[in-house]
């Protein structure tokens, strides 16, 4: 499992590159103002624009998901510390006021 999880990791770093590179080469087009005439004249540039925008909703989503996941993982460790907390009392607890009792009897 951990094997496919590197995987999936691997191919995720290599299509993130990808997109990158696209968007770097894509961006002085942009920001000339030759949209229409550069980037929709051939199949190529065309095909590298969508490429940009399908990385660019990939990486939104992306971080909309780690932000969720962030949120869990912390309330998660919010409650594993509230329960260790709450077993170490009981274990005190026990340890000072139940079983001197049981010791004199």
């Amino acid at each position: 499992m951990q094997q496919i999880k590197e995987f999936l990791n691997v191919i995720d770093f290599i299509v993130g590159t990808w997109w990158g590179i696209t968007f770097i080469d894509i961006l002085p087009i942009i920001l000339s103002g030759g949209f229409t005439e550069n980037l929709l004249s051939s199949a190529s540039s065309f095909m590298n624009f969508l490429v940009v925008v399908a990385g660019l909703i990939y990486l939104i989503l992306r971080i909309i998901h780690f932000a969720r996941m962030s949120k869990l993982n912390i309330e998660y460790k919010r409650q594993e510390i509230i329960e260790k907390q709450n077993a170490n009392f009981y274990r005190k607890f026990t340890g000072e006021f139940i079983e001197p009792f049981k010791e004199e009897k």
